[in-house]
């Protein structure tokens, strides 16, 4: 089961309590010299560590004996598949929206702002600020995908994350020759394409209003890391209350942006 879509495109990493990821905010300085020229002292990258917030997802269920008994219907087993679709829904919720407060930091809880990659501070994401308040044009789409640098624009997990409801409005949208900007995939288990690039629906991702960001674009494997401890267990519990079973599910997972040149907004 993919435990949250973000996941199909971010780097995920399993590793120890308080991850730490190291991250270059500013690359080193070169220059150009002759044989005998000078040499002077050249800028050093500025790192910056980045902890990803994270939490453990869990669920306590009880089941009475006599149900689990029943020979009619597994019922240990519906409940190990509706606990991982519940996780499924409230990681891929954590990773686009989460506060960080005991789950995930997701990437639409960073603050953005309109100035280029050179310019913002570490931890802030850039938007595009649309022409109007509640609607965006094709020509808005095209400058999102050039505000990513070409260097971003190539790799594998590099897309548009939107929700199904802003997906519709694009689907309708064409071009001055009457062409749909969105390409149906002709391959099943392949998404669908906007402007050459891959689409990943989110439904926690926002509506379309003003002031919200709906349409995500980027490298989500260099802009986005999730974090794990070790997958999905279960303690099955059948001593503590007689004739009663009780399942405990607990995945302990995190998530933070760790690139915020790699992730713009259409705002």
């Amino acid at each position: 089961l993919d435990v949250s879509p973000i996941r199909r495109w971010a780097s995920v990493v399993t590793a120890g309590a308080d991850y730490k990821k190291l991250v270059n905010v500013r690359g080193a300085t070169s220059g150009w010299t002759g044989e005998n020229g000078v040499r002077g002292l050249t800028a050093t990258s500025t790192l910056r560590q980045i902890v990803p917030p994270s939490g453990e997802l869990f669920a306590y269920t009880p089941l009475t004996n006599w149900l689990l008994q029943d020979p009619a219907f597994d019922m240990e087993a519906f409940i190990r598949s509706d606990i991982a679709d519940e996780f499924a829904l409230q990681e891929g919720a954590a990773h686009v929206a989460g506060d960080g407060i005991d789950k995930p930091l997701g990437f639409t809880a960073y603050p953005t702002v309109a100035t280029a990659d050179a310019t913002r501070p570490a931890g802030t994401l850039q938007h595009l600020l649309t022409d109007n308040a509640s609607l965006f044009s094709a020509d808005e789409l095209v400058d999102l995908v050039y505000k990513l640098r070409p260097s971003y624009r190539q790799g594998a997990g590099v897309g548009w994350i939107m929700n199904s409801m802003t997906a519709s409005v694009i689907r309708k949208m064409k071009d001055d020759y009457g062409r749909f900007l969105w390409t149906d995939s002709l391959t099943m288990g392949q998404p669908s394409q906007l402007l050459g690039y891959p689409v990943l629906e989110a439904e926690d991702m926002p509506d379309i209003d003003a002031g919200a960001l709906p349409i995500a674009f980027g490298n989500w494997r260099r802009g986005y890391l999730i974090t794990d401890r070790v997958g999905t267990t279960m303690i099955r519990d059948n001593i503590t209350e007689p004739g009663v079973t009780k399942f405990y599910f607990a995945k302990r997972t995190g998530g933070a942006v760790v690139d915020g040149n790699a992730i713009k907004f259409l705002k």
